[in-house]
């Protein structure tokens, strides 16, 4: 038995684990679970994490044991492509179905050291409550491993296999399972084609159909067809697409927008070292935050009111990016879009605007600042901008350098890309 993610080379990114936690926390019965629990909820919800679904119902597992786990993507066509993963099950009437059967003695130590959930308590996520549903947690070399509680395998003869359960009780749909709804109100966020492919340069799926046509040009396809994917990667669980119909939701859906030459920051080429002596960094490297408008209202209005921390994502060089908000219904931006691009050395960072259209990008000189135990002074740097306005880069630094503080006490929350694209996180 293996977890969706007990497996080597899983990038942990403190403030993600706490984005995970902020979202979830919204929707909970009883406040201040643990990062662990939080994860527990979006394992069961379709989201890869280091949890077992376990359930305390032998009639529940059975009926997993006779069916059949099917996903595929649909297409739903706007400005934004936008992929949404459609799940069902079904009936297997032949064959050997198994059900593992755990038994965990010391159970009540497990659950006080945050191994060992029940969240079936939860009113607001009807799912678990429907499914018995317990988790595990599965994140080796973190003892015990799940293993050493197998007991017994059971054998069930498909072909008899008789429950009252169904996938519709299970699976509630969002109307009635309200947690699940407003998990899917999470905007969608877009998906480079030119970024979105493997080691041998094919389209990863879903977006393998790409290389069906041929002298298809990723980067000319993301010109003009922007896919996206919900910034948590949850599933739609439906018995048929009347269960989509009924609930609607495209035209809900929001897209954390910004135009191509962000979103395909790895081909922007800048280098720090032709623009000040001494420093290095390329943005190609650089760590993108793509941040949603509310992220950036709530972050302009506590600039001055916490504490500024530089990012706790593991690098000196980030390109923030001010996104907008794209939907169906009407397109409300345009160009000039607005990134920064912020670099550390040591206690200096320098700060570049970068300004683009659909196409391309121009950089603005920035300025230097000496940052200290949380305080922001500017300092003189060479070919620094001559706006004459230094004061207004830097309210812009300081809003920035709030957003680890406001993912630590929970009112925003930092994703990674849904579809897990190198070095993109998105602030919502």
């Amino acid at each position: 038995m293996r977890s969706g993610k007990a497996r080597p080379g899983i990038k942990i990114v403190p403030e993600v684990e706490n984005g995970w936690r902020t979202l979830i926390e919204r929707l909970l019965t009883k406040r201040n679970r643990t990062n662990e629990f939080t994860q527990a909820v979006l394992q069961h919800y379709g989201m890869a994490t280091h949890f077992l679904d376990l359930t305390n119902d032998a009639t529940i597992a059975g009926w997993f044991a006779t069916q059949q786990y099917q996903q595929n993507p649909s297409f739903w066509i706007g400005d934004t492509m936008r992929i949404q993963d459609e799940v069902t099950y079904q009936p297997i009437t032949d064959g050997t179905g198994y059900v593992l059967i755990l038994v965990i003695p010391n159970f009540q130590e497990l659950i006080d050291g945050n191994i060992l959930f029940d969240i079936s308590g939860e009113d607001y996520f009807i799912r678990a409550k429907r499914q018995d549903a317990w988790l595990m947690l599965d994140h080796q070399p973190i003892q015990p491993d799940p293993n050493i509680f197998l007991q017994y395998i059971m054998e069930i003869d498909r072909s008899k296999f008789i429950t009252s359960k169904s996938q519709s009780h299970l699976f509630p749909s969002p109307k009635e399972d309200q947690g699940y709804m407003h998990l899917l109100d999470v905007p969608y966020v877009q998906i480079p084609a030119a970024l979105f492919r493997d080691l041998d340069g094919k389209a990863k799926p879903p977006l393998s159909v790409l290389d069906e046509e041929p002298g298809a040009n990723a980067e000319e396809i993301d010109k003009y067809m922007v896919f996206g994917k919900r910034a948590l990667n949850i599933p739609f669980y439906q018995t048929g697409k009347k269960d989509l119909f009924d609930y609607n939701p495209k035209w809900k859906d929001t897209v954390v927008y910004e135009p191509m030459p962000f979103r395909l920051w790895t081909r922007m080429a800048l280098d720090l070292s032709t623009l000040h002596r001494g420093l290095l960094g390329k943005l190609e490297d650089a760590v993108k935050i793509s941040i949603a408008p509310s992220a950036l209202t709530l972050m302009n209005k506590h600039a001055n009111k916490v504490e500024l921390v530089w990012p706790e994502i593991q690098s000196d060089n980030i390109l923030f990016v001010r996104a907008e908000t794209g939907h169906d219904k009407v397109i409300l931006h345009s160009p000039p879009y607005l990134g920064i691009w912020l670099n550390r050395n040591d206690d200096l960072i320098v700060d570049h605007q970068l300004l683009a259209d659909e196409e391309r990008f121009r950089y603005v000189d920035g300025h230097g600042y000496r940052f200290i135990q949380g305080v922001l002074s500017p300092v003189k740097i060479d070919n620094e901008c001559t706006c004459g306005k230094p004061e207004e880069h830097a309210a812009v630094v300081k809003t920035l350098l709030t957003m680890h503080e406001l993912v630590r006490t929970g009112k925003l929350a930092l994703l990674q890309h849904p579809m897990m694209i190198k070095d993109w996180y998105i602030l919502i």
